[in-house]
């Protein structure tokens, strides 16, 4: 229906096909504090999932922070929790994730 969806993309340091881990959210997907507090080393604090994130892509993962339609930087209508659309939209971004080229082809939320 045209709607974008905002994502980042973390990939494990590695030349070999990787599992992903999608996590689609409608809140937080991606914070960035302004520049006074990156020079207090204290933009870390707004990031609420960098361990969890660091622990699976050290672990091999490919990790995918997703904003829901309607939310974020996403386009379109957030119509409510699992409506159609945003279930057609997570299947559409597991479909990509699998084609890419580092893929493994197995992907979990």
């Amino acid at each position: 229906d045209g709607a974008r969806l905002a994502l980042d993309l973390y990939l494990p340091r590695t030349d070999e096909r990787c599992p992903a881990i999608v996590r689609p959210t409608r809140y937080l997907r991606s914070l960035h504090a302004k520049a006074g507090l990156d020079a207090l080393g204290l933009a870390g604090l707004f990031d609420l999932y960098a361990s969890t994130r660091a622990r699976f892509v050290e672990a091999g993962y490919a990790w995918i922070d997703l904003d829901a339609r309607g939310t974020g930087a996403s386009t379109g209508v957030w119509q409510g929790p699992w409506s159609p659309d945003e279930v057609a939209d997570y299947a559409e971004v597991v479909s990509h994730v699998v084609s890419r080229p580092w893929s493994s082809g197995l992907v979990g939320a």
